[in-house]
Protein backbone atom coordinates (compact mmCIF):
# COMPACT_ATOMS: atom_id res chain seq x y z
CA UNK A 1 0.00 0.00 0.00
CA UNK A 2 1.28 3.46 -0.87
CA UNK A 3 2.02 5.91 1.91
CA UNK A 4 2.10 9.68 2.12
CA UNK A 5 5.48 11.24 1.61
CA UNK A 6 4.83 13.86 4.28
CA UNK A 7 3.53 13.25 7.78
CA UNK A 8 0.03 14.30 8.84
CA UNK A 9 1.59 16.77 11.27
CA UNK A 10 3.25 18.45 8.27
CA UNK A 11 -0.16 18.93 6.65
CA UNK A 12 -1.68 20.17 9.89
CA UNK A 13 1.04 22.80 10.09
CA UNK A 14 0.28 23.85 6.52
CA UNK A 15 -3.42 24.13 7.29
CA UNK A 16 -3.37 25.87 10.66
CA UNK A 17 -0.12 27.82 10.90
CA UNK A 18 0.18 28.78 7.26
CA UNK A 19 -2.97 28.94 5.15
CA UNK A 20 -5.64 29.50 7.81
CA UNK A 21 -3.37 31.98 9.58
CA UNK A 22 -2.89 33.85 6.31
CA UNK A 23 -6.64 33.82 5.71
CA UNK A 24 -7.24 35.29 9.16
CA UNK A 25 -4.65 37.97 8.47
CA UNK A 26 -6.46 38.88 5.24
CA UNK A 27 -9.89 38.79 6.89
CA UNK A 28 -11.33 35.60 5.38
CA UNK A 29 -13.32 32.99 7.26
CA UNK A 30 -13.53 30.70 4.23
CA UNK A 31 -11.64 30.03 1.00
CA UNK A 32 -11.97 27.66 -1.93
CA UNK A 33 -8.67 26.57 -3.42
CA UNK A 34 -8.83 25.22 -6.99
CA UNK A 35 -6.36 23.07 -8.89
CA UNK A 36 -6.07 21.04 -12.05
CA UNK A 37 -4.23 17.72 -12.23
CA UNK A 38 -5.31 14.63 -14.18
CA UNK A 39 -2.48 14.34 -16.70
CA UNK A 40 -0.78 17.68 -16.05
CA UNK A 41 1.34 19.04 -13.23
CA UNK A 42 1.61 22.76 -13.82
CA UNK A 43 -1.42 23.83 -11.75
CA UNK A 44 -1.93 20.99 -9.30
CA UNK A 45 0.28 22.52 -6.62
CA UNK A 46 -2.11 24.25 -4.21
CA UNK A 47 -4.53 21.33 -3.92
CA UNK A 48 -1.65 18.85 -3.70
CA UNK A 49 -0.02 20.95 -0.99
CA UNK A 50 -3.16 20.94 1.15
CA UNK A 51 -4.61 17.48 0.50
CA UNK A 52 -2.03 15.32 -1.32
CA UNK A 53 -4.69 14.68 -3.98
CA UNK A 54 -3.89 14.23 -7.65
CA UNK A 55 -6.65 13.26 -10.10
CA UNK A 56 -6.28 10.02 -12.04
CA UNK A 57 -8.28 11.40 -14.98
CA UNK A 58 -6.32 11.32 -18.23
CA UNK A 59 -6.77 15.04 -18.83
CA UNK A 60 -9.69 17.44 -18.70
CA UNK A 61 -11.76 15.70 -21.35
CA UNK A 62 -15.03 16.88 -22.84
CA UNK A 63 -17.99 17.74 -20.64
CA UNK A 64 -20.91 15.39 -21.22
CA UNK A 65 -24.05 14.01 -19.58
CA UNK A 66 -21.96 12.29 -16.90
CA UNK A 67 -18.87 14.43 -16.34
CA UNK A 68 -18.32 18.14 -15.89
CA UNK A 69 -14.94 19.75 -15.11
CA UNK A 70 -12.93 16.55 -15.03
CA UNK A 71 -9.40 16.93 -13.65
CA UNK A 72 -10.44 19.96 -11.54
CA UNK A 73 -10.60 19.66 -7.77
CA UNK A 74 -10.82 21.98 -4.80
CA UNK A 75 -10.10 22.24 -1.10
CA UNK A 76 -12.51 24.16 1.11
CA UNK A 77 -10.67 25.95 3.90
CA UNK A 78 -12.68 27.38 6.80
CA UNK A 79 -11.57 28.73 10.15
CA UNK A 80 -12.00 26.13 12.89
CA UNK A 81 -12.67 23.33 10.38
CA UNK A 82 -10.62 20.50 8.91
CA UNK A 83 -9.95 21.14 5.20
CA UNK A 84 -12.39 19.38 2.90
CA UNK A 85 -11.29 17.87 -0.41
CA UNK A 86 -13.75 18.13 -3.29
CA UNK A 87 -12.45 15.57 -5.79
CA UNK A 88 -13.36 14.91 -9.40
CA UNK A 89 -13.00 11.12 -9.30
CA UNK A 90 -14.72 8.30 -7.46
CA UNK A 91 -13.28 7.05 -4.18
CA UNK A 92 -10.08 9.05 -3.71
CA UNK A 93 -7.36 7.12 -1.89
CA UNK A 94 -7.88 7.64 1.83
CA UNK A 95 -4.47 6.13 2.55
CA UNK A 96 -2.86 8.91 0.50
CA UNK A 97 -5.12 11.97 0.86
CA UNK A 98 -4.11 13.96 3.92
CA UNK A 99 -7.57 15.00 5.17
CA UNK A 100 -10.39 12.77 6.36
CA UNK A 101 -13.03 15.15 4.97
CA UNK A 102 -13.45 13.94 1.40
CA UNK A 103 -16.23 14.25 -1.16
CA UNK A 104 -16.11 13.22 -4.79
CA UNK A 105 -18.29 14.28 -7.70
CA UNK A 106 -18.70 13.77 -11.42
CA UNK A 107 -19.27 17.54 -11.36
CA UNK A 108 -16.92 19.15 -8.81
CA UNK A 109 -18.23 22.64 -9.58
CA UNK A 110 -21.71 21.78 -8.39
CA UNK A 111 -20.23 19.69 -5.60
CA UNK A 112 -18.31 22.64 -4.20
CA UNK A 113 -21.38 24.89 -4.41
CA UNK A 114 -23.53 22.36 -2.55
CA UNK A 115 -20.87 21.91 0.14
CA UNK A 116 -20.75 25.66 0.72
CA UNK A 117 -24.53 25.81 1.03
CA UNK A 118 -24.53 23.00 3.60
CA UNK A 119 -22.05 25.00 5.63
CA UNK A 120 -24.26 28.10 5.25
CA UNK A 121 -21.30 30.09 4.04
CA UNK A 122 -22.32 33.53 2.78
CA UNK A 123 -20.70 36.87 2.08
CA UNK A 124 -17.01 37.30 1.35
CA UNK A 125 -15.11 34.13 0.39
CA UNK A 126 -11.58 33.88 -1.00
CA UNK A 127 -11.32 32.28 -4.45
CA UNK A 128 -7.86 30.82 -5.03
CA UNK A 129 -7.25 29.81 -8.63
CA UNK A 130 -8.93 32.28 -10.98
CA UNK A 131 -6.11 31.62 -13.44
CA UNK A 132 -6.75 27.86 -13.16
CA UNK A 133 -10.52 27.44 -13.42
CA UNK A 134 -11.88 28.05 -16.96
CA UNK A 135 -14.50 30.76 -17.43
CA UNK A 136 -17.21 28.19 -18.20
CA UNK A 137 -16.86 26.64 -14.75
CA UNK A 138 -16.46 29.99 -13.01
CA UNK A 139 -19.78 31.14 -14.48
CA UNK A 140 -21.39 27.91 -13.29
CA UNK A 141 -20.03 28.34 -9.77
CA UNK A 142 -21.07 31.98 -9.65
CA UNK A 143 -24.62 31.09 -10.67
CA UNK A 144 -24.80 28.33 -8.03
CA UNK A 145 -23.63 30.64 -5.20
CA UNK A 146 -25.52 33.96 -5.44
CA UNK A 147 -25.21 34.50 -1.68
CA UNK A 148 -21.40 34.53 -1.88
CA UNK A 149 -19.18 37.47 -2.84
CA UNK A 150 -16.04 35.98 -4.36
CA UNK A 151 -12.68 37.70 -3.85
CA UNK A 152 -9.87 36.51 -6.13
CA UNK A 153 -6.81 35.87 -3.96
CA UNK A 154 -4.78 33.67 -6.25
CA UNK A 155 -1.48 33.74 -4.36
CA UNK A 156 -2.90 33.02 -0.91
CA UNK A 157 -1.53 29.46 -0.81
CA UNK A 158 1.44 30.08 -3.09
CA UNK A 159 2.72 32.79 -0.78
CA UNK A 160 2.95 30.47 2.21
CA UNK A 161 4.26 27.59 0.09
CA UNK A 162 7.42 29.59 -0.57
CA UNK A 163 8.57 29.02 3.01
CA UNK A 164 9.95 25.49 3.18
CA UNK A 165 9.83 23.11 6.13
CA UNK A 166 12.61 20.59 6.90
CA UNK A 167 10.51 17.82 5.34
CA UNK A 168 9.98 19.87 2.19
CA UNK A 169 13.67 20.69 1.90
CA UNK A 170 14.48 16.99 2.19
CA UNK A 171 12.02 16.26 -0.62
CA UNK A 172 13.57 18.93 -2.84
CA UNK A 173 17.04 17.49 -2.27
CA UNK A 174 15.84 14.00 -3.19
CA UNK A 175 14.26 15.35 -6.36
CA UNK A 176 17.53 17.09 -7.18
CA UNK A 177 19.43 13.83 -6.78
CA UNK A 178 17.02 12.04 -9.13
CA UNK A 179 17.31 14.81 -11.70
CA UNK A 180 21.10 14.95 -11.50
CA UNK A 181 21.41 11.22 -12.08
CA UNK A 182 19.16 11.37 -15.13
CA UNK A 183 20.74 14.57 -16.45
CA UNK A 184 24.22 13.06 -16.24
CA UNK A 185 23.11 9.99 -18.18
CA UNK A 186 21.38 12.11 -20.82
CA UNK A 187 24.46 14.26 -21.40
CA UNK A 188 26.77 11.24 -21.48
CA UNK A 189 24.61 9.56 -24.11
CA UNK A 190 24.36 12.61 -26.35
CA UNK A 191 28.09 13.32 -26.16
CA UNK A 192 28.71 9.69 -27.12
CA UNK A 193 26.53 10.14 -30.21
CA UNK A 194 23.48 8.19 -29.04
CA UNK A 195 20.14 9.05 -30.60
CA UNK A 196 18.29 11.61 -28.50
CA UNK A 197 15.52 9.08 -27.83
CA UNK A 198 18.02 6.43 -26.70
CA UNK A 199 19.76 8.82 -24.32
CA UNK A 200 16.39 10.08 -23.03
CA UNK A 201 15.18 6.53 -22.38
CA UNK A 202 18.30 5.73 -20.37
CA UNK A 203 17.91 8.97 -18.40
CA UNK A 204 14.26 8.18 -17.70
CA UNK A 205 15.22 4.72 -16.42
CA UNK A 206 17.55 6.32 -13.89
CA UNK A 207 14.84 8.64 -12.56
CA UNK A 208 11.91 6.22 -12.60
CA UNK A 209 13.81 3.34 -10.99
CA UNK A 210 14.74 5.70 -8.14
CA UNK A 211 11.07 6.52 -7.57
CA UNK A 212 10.79 9.75 -9.53
CA UNK A 213 8.46 10.79 -12.35
CA UNK A 214 9.02 12.20 -15.82
CA UNK A 215 7.21 15.14 -17.36
CA UNK A 216 9.47 15.89 -20.33
CA UNK A 217 13.09 15.27 -21.35
CA UNK A 218 14.05 18.24 -23.54
CA UNK A 219 17.25 18.11 -25.59
CA UNK A 220 18.53 19.37 -28.92
CA UNK A 221 21.61 19.33 -31.13
CA UNK A 222 23.02 20.55 -34.42
CA UNK A 223 20.73 22.80 -36.44
CA UNK A 224 18.12 22.71 -33.64
CA UNK A 225 20.50 23.87 -30.92
CA UNK A 226 18.77 27.27 -30.67
CA UNK A 227 15.50 25.60 -29.71
CA UNK A 228 14.30 24.39 -26.31
CA UNK A 229 14.08 20.86 -27.72
CA UNK A 230 14.17 19.02 -31.04
CA UNK A 231 10.61 17.69 -30.75
CA UNK A 232 8.15 19.97 -28.96
CA UNK A 233 5.87 17.09 -27.90
CA UNK A 234 8.31 14.52 -26.54
CA UNK A 235 11.37 16.71 -26.08
CA UNK A 236 13.65 14.38 -28.07
CA UNK A 237 13.98 12.96 -31.58
CA UNK A 238 15.32 9.75 -33.14
CA UNK A 239 18.30 11.63 -34.57
CA UNK A 240 21.92 11.12 -33.52
CA UNK A 241 24.23 14.06 -32.82
CA UNK A 242 27.13 14.11 -35.27
CA UNK A 243 30.72 14.41 -34.02
CA UNK A 244 31.56 18.04 -33.31
CA UNK A 245 27.93 19.21 -33.05
CA UNK A 246 26.71 21.08 -30.02
CA UNK A 247 24.25 19.18 -27.81
CA UNK A 248 21.98 20.84 -25.26
CA UNK A 249 19.83 19.50 -22.44
CA UNK A 250 17.45 21.21 -20.05
CA UNK A 251 16.94 19.57 -16.68
CA UNK A 252 13.92 20.53 -14.56
CA UNK A 253 13.81 19.72 -10.88
CA UNK A 254 10.13 20.20 -10.04
CA UNK A 255 9.87 18.78 -6.58
CA UNK A 256 7.03 18.46 -4.10
CA UNK A 257 5.08 15.36 -3.22
CA UNK A 258 2.68 12.91 -4.78
CA UNK A 259 1.98 9.71 -2.90
CA UNK A 260 5.41 8.31 -1.98
CA UNK A 261 7.60 10.07 -4.53
CA UNK A 262 9.19 13.44 -5.03
CA UNK A 263 7.30 14.74 -8.03
CA UNK A 264 6.37 18.35 -8.80
CA UNK A 265 6.08 21.90 -7.69
CA UNK A 266 9.31 23.61 -6.73
CA UNK A 267 11.14 24.58 -9.88
CA UNK A 268 14.80 24.83 -10.76
CA UNK A 269 16.38 24.75 -14.21
CA UNK A 270 19.72 23.40 -15.36
CA UNK A 271 20.98 24.09 -18.87
CA UNK A 272 24.04 22.35 -20.30
CA UNK A 273 25.54 22.76 -23.76
CA UNK A 274 28.44 20.49 -24.75
CA UNK A 275 30.09 19.08 -27.88
CA UNK A 276 29.37 15.61 -29.22
CA UNK A 277 32.38 13.37 -29.79
CA UNK A 278 33.01 10.29 -31.89
CA UNK A 279 31.00 7.25 -30.71
CA UNK A 280 33.10 4.83 -28.65
CA UNK A 281 32.86 2.07 -31.27
CA UNK A 282 34.41 4.40 -33.87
Amino acid sequence: MAARYFTISEYETRWKKRVLAKMEQLGYDAAVVWGRSGGGYERCGDVLYLSNYYSQASGQGWDNALFNARSFSAVIMQQGQTPELQADEAWPRKDIVSTDRIEWHHDPIRGVAEALKRRRIKGKVAFVGSQVLPMKYWLQLESYTPEITWDFVDELVLEVRRVKSPQELKCIREGGEFMTSGLDRLIEGLIAGEAEATAAAAAAEKIISAGGTIHMIPCSHGDNIQYWCTNQLSGYSLENPKPGELVEVLGHNETSQANTIPAKNEYSLVNETLISREPADQ
